[in-house]
């Protein structure tokens, strides 16, 4: 994302951290339904008496929890996905390019969504 941008249409605020937790491995689903075609020998030898079904659970849970998916290809232009967790209790999903070693580091972020977060730091 261009740094004009950001600067133009996100409000740009100081972020405390209290604890970190890597969640890339969020994006797991992302990539097994990438594959998922690979897998299969043909469309009409599915057996969809159990894909509906699947399928349907995994978009009533995803629609109606506070899960997050992220595109696999964030991943591979070195974007970073962690659980942060604030003084105050509140667990956010912080994406940055950086690599976050310890809690105590600095950050100005934009808010995405409710509970997601960018960093902006340049």
């Amino acid at each position: 994302m261009d740094a004009s941008i950001r600067e133009k249409n996100l409000e740009r605020f100081n972020f405390s951290v209290a604890t970190v937790e890597a969640a890339d491995r969020e994006n797991m689903g992302f990539l097994l339904l990438y594959l998922l075609p690979l897998f299969t020998s043909s469309f009409t030898s599915l057996n969809w008496t159990i894909w509906v079904p699947t399928l349907l659970i995994f978009a009533v849970i995803t629609s109606t929890g506070y899960s997050y998916h992220f595109n696999p290809l964030l991943g591979i232009m070195k974007w970073h996905f962690y659980k942060v967790g604030t003084p105050e209790g509140v667990t956010y999903v912080l994406i940055t390019k950086k690599e976050l070693r310890h809690a105590s580091q600095p950050l100005i972020v934009s808010q995405l969504t409710e509970y997601i977060v960018i960093d902006v730091e340049d």
